[in-house]
């Protein structure tokens, strides 16, 4: 009897301590500057199992299983901090960092704004709601829940969205890529298809709407979208991401982070290739992004090298069409009138009709392509002088070459399916009587834009 309640007592000991070592238990909390109370954006909080880093607001969330942990919590330009901490319930835990005259690289690469110290109102937006909900979508789409944002996918080309905040549109917004602007310098205009990839390397992203706290001279009197990407503070990982979407969707990502070495290095690497048959009829897609970074720290220096790109080409589509064209029933329920419908040569198409395409020699071949290669390369010093004052010096270059394809002269000949009827339209351009010459009556022309500031 005696053995038997032993055995009970020592079978239900084992029991709990699996139990036990399963359990996981959430810390979170607010990392901060202990000299000056302002919260720290991107601060490392890691242990040997998980990491994260913390948001522009300075709060952080992490699971960790029950039991002892050691916490290291680290920062560019901050003493990094070790915490023990044994968790038997969900935990609550802010951290004061002291400074170590080292220059806080985030702090510096962009103008950002911090909550109650900044009078300008502003959203953050966290990297897991980029890893969860971005997909294959433009970065603006990721924005549409954020107050005083509208963005909308144009035509519904890859890399074709168009973001709005109140109310004024790209070229009254600045969008700052590790402090360095990519509107148009001509225009004021935002391409995101020469962005595509960015996901990969985002280390944090906010959206400021009115007058923002950016120093430079851009017109951005809707707001500012600040996005920076990762640099020495990553945490070290090796990251492989295959993607599969309908309408022949296809994305493989390769990333790796080296996180800050011994000798005070720091890389980060990514690349990744994309293609797709688009949503809409004829809007291909086929790019590829690559990203490299290097850091080093000397003493109070940090010397920052980047470089990255996204050589890409996608289909397009007229961003406008009559309501008709979709479905001449539901333009009817808007108040179109019936003779209105009755004029269209293209009706009921639904809403993915492009009237863009057609079949030549049995490919997809769309008169309206965009194509584009806008690669970036950056070199940043930073110098921590004391703990109130630092220099920041940027230099980059930005080289453009590409530009968008149209049909233009007669129309082109559409066929039954009302399509493009590109050989139709190569038919019309041989000798006749007519046209002895073969003269073209259409062609396809590109509007090329390169560039290089």
């Amino acid at each position: 009897m005696v053995r038997f309640k032993l055995l009970n007592t020592f079978i239900l000991l084992c029991c709990s301590i699996i139990i036990l070592n399963g359990q996981t238990y959430q810390v979170k909390g607010i990392i901060s500057d202990a000299f000056t109370g302002e919260t720290l954006i991107g601060a490392s909080i890691t242990n040997e199992s998980n990491g994260t880093t913390s948001d522009f607001d300075g709060s952080y969330t992490l699971e960790l299983p029950a039991g002892p942990n050691i916490l290291e919590v680290s920062y560019v330009g901050f003493k990094t901090q070790s915490i023990s901490i044994d968790l038997n319930q969900d935990t609550r835990l802010d951290v004061k960092l002291e400074s170590s005259a080292i220059l806080n690289e985030v702090v510096v690469t962009a103008d950002i704004a911090i909550e109650r110290e900044t009078p300008v109102a502003f959203s953050n937006i966290p990297t897991i709601k980029i890893e969860e909900e971005l997909a294959a979508q433009d970065i603006p789409m990721l924005l549409n829940s954020t107050p005083g944002a509208y963005a909308t996918e144009s035509g519904g080309g890859d890399g074709d969205a168009r973001i709005s905040i109140r109310g004024f549109d790209q070229r009254n917004i600045a969008v700052m890529l590790d402090g360095i602007p990519v509107n148009d310098m001509e225009n004021g205009r935002v391409f995101w298809s020469n962005w595509f990839g960015l996901d990969l390397v985002t280390q944090t992203m906010q959206v400021q709407r009115g007058l923002g706290a950016s120093k430079l001279s851009i017109p951005s009197v809707g707001g500012t979208i600040n996005i920076l990407t990762q640099g020495i503070d990553s945490k070290k990982g090796l990251r492989l991401r295959q993607e599969v979407g309908n309408n022949g969707y296809l994305r493989t990502t390769l990333g790796m982070t080296t996180g800050r070495t011994d000798s005070g290095w720091g890389v980060s690497l990514a690349g990744s290739y994309k293609q797709g048959d688009g949503w809409v009829d004829g809007n291909f897609t086929k790019g590829f992004f690559y990203y490299l970074r290097i850091d080093k720290q000397l003493g109070d220096h940090l010397i920052s090298f980047s470089g990255f790109g996204a050589p890409q080409e996608h289909g397009q589509r007229s961003f406008s069409s009559e309501i008709g064209q979709v479905s001449t029933d539901y333009a009817l329920s808007v108040g179109v009138p019936d003779y209105v419908n009755e004029e269209l040569i293209i009706k009921n198409k639904g809403r993915r009709f492009n009237e863009s395409w057609g079949m030549y020699n049995g490919e997809v071949f769309n008169a309206r392509k965009n194509y584009y290669h806008k690669p970036q390369i950056s070199l940043r010093h930073s110098w921590q002088a004391s703990e109130k004052t630092f220099l920041s010096n940027v230099a980059y270059v930005s080289i453009g070459s590409g530009g968008g394809t149209t049909d233009d002269g007669v129309d082109i000949p559409r066929g039954e399916d009302d399509l493009l009827d590109i050989q139709g339209a190569i038919d019309n351009n041989q000798p006749t009587v007519f046209n002895p010459e073969g003269k073209s009556n259409t062609i396809i022309r590109a509007s090329v834009n390169n560039h290089f500031w």
